[in-house]
């Protein structure tokens, strides 16, 4: 039985599904608890509160927010191509 290569596309969906959800739950933590926590690749993570650095508490908010966008063009997108390529491999 030949094995469907659209199924690929089809996990990279839910690994993006995934990400999206966690990222929204990020955000949302934030907006509700007032703390938003920056990870960095380089050094240590900061916190930012709503009272204490508001600059750069919406601007990691907004960061995270352009993140989250970006991740879900992403899984649309792949969720786009796996399903033409299930269509596409049905019609073979």
């Amino acid at each position: 039985m030949k094995r469907s290569s659209s199924r690929s596309f089809w996990c990279i969906t839910a690994a993006l599904t995934f990400i999206v959800g966690l990222s929204g739950y990020q955000i949302v933590d934030a907006l509700i608890r007032g703390v938003v926590v920056a990870f960095s690749r380089v050094g240590p993570s900061a916190s930012y509160t709503l009272l204490g650095e508001p600059k750069q508490y919406w601007t990691t908010l907004i960061w995270l927010a352009i993140f989250e966008v970006v991740f879900i063009a992403l899984t649309l997108g792949t969720a786009w191509i796996a399903k033409e390529m299930a269509k596409a491999e049905r019609s073979t």
